[in-house]
């Protein structure tokens, strides 16, 4: 008996945003995408749809394409975030070495306060709203931007756009409800 083949939709990480994505740029099959490039996918999205795209789509595209090229691909790796904590320790190991350079030069770079793990992680307003409309369906963050501003066009309230991405202080915690 032969088994099922695999479906896009049976991969890790993809929903019904990533799958909008891949009808969009003409891939309809796993075979199809263990061919693909994830940059050259988050290179083309981002010029059929005209926008920017969030970073979390390429890592969700590696994501994909390392599942396609491999069924038996560890767990771990089938998830988008463990892309962008891969592509996140490279850039951090590329700013050690800039660090290093600078501290040779004598340049100062500006420093950014890092959250302390004591710090409680709590939702704003702006998050609970943005909580609300991806409760209401799956999104890249481009398309909750988009629906964010038009809210504010139609109320004519002035809505302070989200000043920190959502999933980085879900992420902190683990789930929104410890969030809150």
């Amino acid at each position: 008996m032969r088994s099922k083949e695999r479906e896009l939709k049976d991969l890790i990480s993809i929903g019904p945003a990533m799958l909008r994505d891949f009808e969009l740029l003409g891939i309809r099959s796993v075979g199809q995408l263990a061919k693909q490039d994830p940059r050259k996918l988050y290179a083309k999205l981002g010029r059929i749809a005209k926008q920017h795209q969030d970073i979390c789509v390429l890592d969700t595209f590696e994501a994909a394409v390392a599942q396609a090229k491999n069924p038996r691909l560890p767990v771990e790796k089938c998830q988008w975030w463990w892309w962008s904590e891969r592509r996140n320790k490279y850039k951090e190991e590329d700013k050690g070495i800039n660090a290093k350079n600078t501290e040779r030069s004598g340049h100062r770079g500006h420093g950014v306060r890092k959250r302390k793990e004591k710090d409680p992680v709590r939702l704003t307003t702006a998050d609970l709203v943005l909580l609300s409309l991806l409760a209401e369906r799956p999104m890249h963050g481009y398309q909750a931007n988009a629906n964010w501003f038009g809210e504010r066009c139609r109320t004519g309230r002035d809505f302070a756009a989200p000043g920190v991405l959502l999933s980085g202080k879900i992420g902190a915690t683990g789930n929104v409800a410890q969030s809150v």
